[in-house]
């Protein structure tokens, strides 16, 4: 992986409040005890953490560094600095949806806004990111370049932290924090948001079939999506904002099957289920 270092970001919020009303505003920063986003600003972050292009040019990166998905970043578009020392951030791969790698990412659309689609309605090139980049890129006015992990819009507000208990949902693994991990490495721990306190496990496939797991994304109604000739699965859709919700539609997982159908009668936050 040229580049970062294997950036894949994961920057944990303080407190938190489960939203289960489908309204778009969230919690507030006022619910939470410290400011997780402290020293940041809308260009640069801890351990030379930097956006570089758009609004925030090439004063602090040069433009032989700043790159989007595909090499260098055009300069009417932000991207990410390639001088960042602190844990892993991946910014080469790029898929069609937001396959995060674990719990705690978020989405954020790290190429040429210009060339590609409009990332409020598809998830190209958008991928899974340390929490605090998304907040520089909200206080650099481009909230429409991030979504939470649920694919709700972006507003700022950190995720609520790992959890310390762990409800009991018959049928339905939760997982992150008191809740544990997933129960092989064919799944990917995800979906933790302002909306959703506790992530659940998305279907991967068997670790060796792809040289880089990525989750399966799937279309709310559809389950086509996840079957591979093998392998049956259902897709699973976070219930989120009014305003967000055609496009998560259009970017549900697959998870198991019975596991799909307790997450639409269970799931804190809420969610809809394609057998």
């Amino acid at each position: 992986m040229r580049g970062f270092a294997g950036v894949a970001l994961v920057l944990l919020g303080c407190g938190g409040i489960q939203d289960t009303s489908g309204s778009d505003a969230g919690p507030t920063k006022d619910a939470f005890d410290e400011d997780p986003y402290a020293g940041y600003t809308a260009c640069s972050g801890p351990n030379g953490l930097a956006l570089c292009g758009g609004s925030c040019g090439f004063a602090t990166c040069p433009p032989s560094k700043c790159y989007s998905n595909f090499g260098l970043a055009p300069k009417h578009d932000l991207a990410v600095c390639d001088q960042y020392s602190g844990p892993a951030l991946d910014a080469s791969a790029f898929t069609r949806g937001c396959r995060l790698r674990e719990d705690g990412e978020i989405c954020v659309y790290l190429q040429d806004v210009e060339s590609q689609p409009d990332p409020l309605t598809s998830f190209n090139r958008i991928e899974g990111a340390l929490e605090g980049v998304g907040f520089m890129y909200h206080l650099g006015g481009r909230d429409d370049l991030v979504r939470y992990a649920d694919r709700a819009a972006y507003h700022g507000v950190p995720l609520p932290p790992p959890p310390t208990s762990c409800p009991d949902t018959p049928g339905l693994k939760l997982c992150g924090g008191a809740c544990g991990g997933c129960p092989t490495n064919e799944y990917t721990c995800m979906g933790r948001s302002p909306m959703h306190p506790y992530s659940l496990c998305a279907f991967t496939g068997p670790a060796w079939s792809l040289s880089s797991p990525q989750v399966w994304d799937c279309v709310r109604g559809d389950s086509s999506g996840c079957f591979d000739g093998s392998v049956k699965k259902s897709c699973f859709v976070w219930k989120v904002d009014p305003v967000s919700q055609p496009i998560a539609d259009q970017h549900g997982i697959c998870i198991d099957t019975d596991q799909c159908a307790a997450a639409q009668k269970l799931y804190p936050g809420g969610g809809f289920c394609a057998p």
